[in-house]
């Protein structure tokens, strides 16, 4: 790896923009999402194998408004109910259907301004008592290394050279200020992080069908691929988050907020800080992509 004298922290400030691209295919009673870079990539179809399924469709909601706190918990994040993206299946004629920007982008990163969470609104096709039939939603990354991009080794050196094919999910092109540039793109399991909540068509009636938005407050149950440690000098990986939810009571809608995950990306910055690649040839910019699968069943 090439490291320069530089040792200002300038690529902690700058904005990353974080490409998450969701494309959904239907398997058996499953709904599997994968991150596609564009609508451009060839995938094939999957053959419907059961004719029934617990899901109805699944909503993607932009950050209306947010007032943040001294913790995350303390948060409040209000979402904007009109969806920018909406995928419905037809588990009768076996159709899936899509309407808007299913394609859905986090906003760039900014260590200033970290919290820039995205709703995605899954909605059963009834209510469930889960003591009789549970629905659990686990997420499984399926990068190349199934590891963490800010993984240090015991001398504090990065475990991987940031040019390592084995870190790169895929290589592209994006726009920024007007120029093109040839990027690689990271995965995104290593820069974010997951809340849920459920709700059955009562509670969800109740708690947002005269709101204004849809509006959380008081997260704590923060699951994720990447763990840091309290005193930030020490990370852990996992490849599955198995479950990332698991229903109890009657469900018929689990929300999902994906959010940076601040500490993971601190992390990140300071295991390249001084790399060549980075603040010189990559400008401070890291690119990420999705580069899980989500599995409903």
């Amino acid at each position: 790896m090439k490291r320069t004298g530089n040792k200002n922290l300038k690529i902690i400030a700058a904005t990353s923009l974080v490409i998450f691209s969701l494309f959904t295919c239907f398997t058996g009673a499953m709904a599997w999402f994968t991150g596609l870079q564009n609508n451009s990539r060839d995938v094939d179809d999957m053959v419907i194998v059961h004719s029934t399924g617990k899901l109805n469709k699944i909503t993607f909601h932009e950050l209306e408004d947010k007032s943040v706190g001294d913790n995350y918990s303390d948060c409040e994040f209000s979402f904007n109910k009109t969806p920018v993206g909406t995928i419905t299946y037809n588990w009768q004629t076996n159709t899936k259907s899509t309407e808007g920007n299913t394609s859905v982008e986090m906003i760039g990163y900014n260590y200033l301004d970290e919290e820039e969470p995205l709703l995605m609104l899954i909605e059963l096709n009834e209510d469930y008592n889960s003591s009789i039939e549970p629905a659990v939603v686990t997420l499984t990354t399926n990068s190349e290394t199934q590891d963490y991009i800010g993984k240090r080794q015991a001398n504090l050196q990065p475990v991987y050279d940031i040019e390592d094919s084995r870190l790169i999910v895929d290589s592209g092109t994006v726009t920024r200020d007007g120029t093109d540039y040839n990027v690689n793109f990271y995965g995104l399991s290593s820069a974010v992080k997951f809340f849920t909540s459920q709700y059955s068509s009562t509670d969800f009636s109740t708690t947002f069908g005269s709101a204004e938005y849809y509006t959380f407050t008081g997260l704590t149950n923060q699951k994720g691929f990447v763990t840091i440690s309290n005193d930030g000098n020490d990370s852990s990986f996992v490849n599955s988050i198995s479950p990332l939810i698991s229903t109890t009571g009657t469900v018929k809608y689990i929300a999902v907020i994906i959010d940076y995950y601040s500490e993971a990306i601190e992390y990140i910055y300071n295991t390249y800080l001084g790399d060549a690649t980075l603040e010189q040839d990559y400008e401070g910019f890291l690119y990420f992509k999705c580069d899980w699968l989500m599995e409903i069943a």
